[in-house]
């Protein structure tokens, strides 16, 4: 009963992402506001991260299974794929950089904070 309420919690969060994206009409997507929300809750302790814990591990332990039919379906795409590898190759190189570098910041800017 534990893990149904766990996840029950995190169902929650990600129905107030889809009310949040409906209502503002960001180009932000649905999970993103719920993990927002429940950030926000687990700061304000309104939720507990014993609430969560459990299922949240779970649930990023098998990540990794979510993925595999994104792959498939590249494969079937794999043409298109070949034709702008260049293209697709550079902007994966600048987002990786650009995010390493907004990254490093925001460490940086945590670390000043706390001291």
């Amino acid at each position: 009963m534990k893990y149904v309420k766990e996840f029950c919690y995190l169902i929650f969060f990600l129905l107030l992402g889809f009310v949040a994206k409906k209502l503002t009409g960001l180009p932000i997507p649905e999970p993103v506001f719920g993990m927002i929300f429940l950030f926000v809750a687990l700061l304000f302790k309104i939720v507990k991260v014993e609430d969560v814990g459990e299922t949240s591990d779970f649930l990023t332990s098998i990540l990794a299974f979510t993925f595999t039919p994104l792959g498939v379906g590249l494969m079937v795409q794999f043409d298109v794929i070949k034709d702008n590898a260049i293209q697709i190759l550079v902007v994966m190189t600048i987002s990786c950089l650009i995010t390493m570098a907004v990254t490093a910041k925001i460490v940086e800017i945590v670390q000043k904070v706390r001291k």
